[in-house]
C-alpha cells in the first residue's frame, strides 16, 4: 500500500506536464496560422511582398529541423531548463518584434530565430516519458501532441477574433505574453524525473536495440520517412489552410471557425490514434510492430481525405469545413504514435537523440510543405497540385513503414 502515493504522486507529476509542455507548445505552432491570418496587412505596412513574405514559414521550419536535430545534444549538455528557457526566448522575442519590421532580411532573420523555439520538443517528450508508466506511453505523447499540434487550428481562430477586436498587431502581443507567461509557470513547476526512468524489460520479440550502428541503421532514417508525410500535412494544414481558405472566398470568420474544427480534428485524432496504440502494443508480442502498423492506418485515411479534399465543392464553407477536419484528422494521426514507438525501439539512454535525428529529419515536411503547396503551387492558384503533392508524400511515409514491418518478419 505504500507504494499507491509514490504511484499517484508520479502520474500526478507526469499528467502536469504533458499538459503544461503542450499548451505552450501550442502557443508556439498557433505562430504559423496567426501569421498566415495577418499576411496581406503585414505585406501594406511593411511594404514586403506578400510572395517574399510567404517565404518566412519555409526558413523558420529549416531552423525547426536544425533545432530538432541537435537538441538532444543540447538538452545533455547543459539541461532542461536552460534548454528550455533559451527555445522560449527563441520564441517569444520575435513574435513581439515582428510586427514592426520592414526589411525582409530582418523578418527572415526573425523567423530563423522562432524556428529554434523547436529545441523544446524533444525535451517535453523526453521528460514526458521519464515520467509516465510505459503503458501510457502512447496516450501520453498522443495527448502531448494533439494539443501542441492544434495550435494549427487556434492560432488561426484566436488571430480572427483578435483581428476584428484590436488589429492585426495585437494577436502578435497577446500570443507573446501569453507564451512567456506559461514558460515562466513551466520553469517554476516542472522538474526532471530523478535519474530519469529507469528502463523496463523489453517484451519477447520485441525489435532489437540500436546501439553502436546507431547512425548507420537503415531503420533510423526510414521512421524519419515515416514522419514525414504526417509532419508535411499538418505543416501544410497550418500554414497553407488559411491562404486555401482565403483563395475560396471565405471571410476571416469563416476560416477561423473552420480552423477551429481543425483543432478538434488534430486532438481527436492524437487522442484516439495514441489508445489505439497502446492497446495494440499491450495485445502484441512485438510492441514496435504493433505501433508501426496502427501509424500505417492514419495514412490510409490521410490519401482518402485529400481526395475529398481536391474534387469535393469546398467553395461552400460547410464543404470546405467538412474536408478540413477529414484532412487534418489523418495528417495528426501518426502524431499520436510516433513518439511513442522510440522507446520500444531504442535504449534509454538514446531516446533525448533518437527522438530528436528522428523527429528532425522527418520533420524535413515543415520547410518543405509550406513552400511547395503555398509559395509554388497555392500563390499561383494550382491548390489541387499542392494537395496532390500532400499524397505522393504520404505514400512515401506508407513505403517507408511498409520497409520497417516487412524487415521485422525476418527478425
Amino acid at each position: 500500500m505504500s507504494s499507491v502515493p509514490l504511484i499517484c504522486s508520479r502520474l500526478f507529476r507526469a499528467w502536469y506536464t504533458v499538459f503544461l509542455s503542450a499548451v505552450i507548445g501550442c502557443g508556439a505552432s498557433a505562430c504559423f496560422p496567426q501569421f498566415s491570418m495577418t499576411l496581406y496587412p503585414f505585406s501594406q505596412r511593411s511594404g514586403i511582398p506578400a510572395d517574399l513574405l510567404l517565404l518566412g514559414d519555409p526558413v523558420k521550419s529549416c531552423a525547426i529541423v536544425l533545432a530538432m536535430l541537435v537538441s538532444g545534444f543540447i538538452y545533455r549538455k547543459i539541461g532542461y531548463r536552460l534548454t528550455f528557457a533559451i527555445a522560449m526566448l527563441a520564441v517569444v522575442i520575435p513574435q513581439w518584434l515582428m510586427p514592426g519590421v520592414d526589411s525582409v532580411w530582418l523578418f527572415f532573420a526573425l523567423k530563423f530565430v522562432q524556428g529554434l523555439g523547436a529545441m523544446s520538443f524533444p525535451l517535453f517528450i523526453v521528460l514526458i516519458m521519464n515520467w509516465m508508466p510505459r503503458e501510457h506511453a502512447g496516450l501520453s505523447t498522443a495527448v502531448f501532441n494533439g494539443i501542441f499540434y492544434g495550435g494549427g487550428g487556434i492560432g488561426g481562430t484566436l488571430a480572427a477574433f483578435i483581428i476584428v477586436k484590436s488589429g492585426w498587431q495585437a494577436s502578435y502581443y497577446i500570443t507573446a505574453l501569453l507564451i512567456a507567461a506559461l514558460s515562466l509557470l513551466w520553469l517554476l513547476t516542472v522538474k526532471e524525473h530523478p535519474a530519469g526512468s529507469a528502463p523496463e524489460p523489453r517484451t519477447p520479440g520485441a525489435e532489437p536495440r540500436l546501439n553502436g550502428r546507431f547512425w548507420k541503421d537503415y531503420r533510423v532514417w526510414m521512421l524519419a520517412l515515416a514522419l514525414l508525410g504526417t509532419t508535411w500535412s499538418v505543416q501544410a494544414i497550418t500554414v497553407d489552410l488559411p491562404l486555401y481558405g482565403a483563395f475560396l472566398g471565405h471571410d476571416e470568420m469563416g476560416v477561423g471557425n473552420v480552423l477551429g474544427g481543425v483543432t478538434a480534428a488534430m486532438i481527436l485524432a492524437c487522442i484516439v490514434s495514441g489508445r489505439v496504440s497502446d492497446f495494440c502494443a499491450g495485445k502484441s508480442k512485438n510492441r514496435g510492430r504493433a505501433r508501426l502498423e496502427v501509424m500505417l492506418g492514419g495514412y490510409v485515411f490521410v490519401l482518402a481525405a485529400l481526395g475529398f479534399l481536391i474534387f469535393a465543392g469546398t467553395a461552400n464553407i460547410a464543404v470546405f469545413g467538412v474536408a478540413s477536419f477529414l484532412f487534418t484528422f489523418g495528417a495528426a494521426w501518426g502524431l499520436g504514435v510516433f513518439y511513442s514507438i522510440l522507446p520500444e525501439l531504442f535504449d534509454q539512454e538514446q531516446v533525448p537523440l533518437a527522438t530528436g535525428v528522428t523527429g528532425g529529419a522527418g520533420d524535413m515536411g515543415m520547410p518543405l510543405a509550406p513552400f511547395f503547396v503555398g509559395a509554388v503551387f497555392g500563390i499561383r492558384g494550382l491548390w489541387q497540385a499542392g494537395w496532390l503533392l500532400c499524397a505522393g508524400v504520404a505514400a512515401l511515409s506508407i513505403a517507408a513503414i511498409m520497409v520497417l514491418l516487412r524487415a521485422g518478419k525476418t527478425k
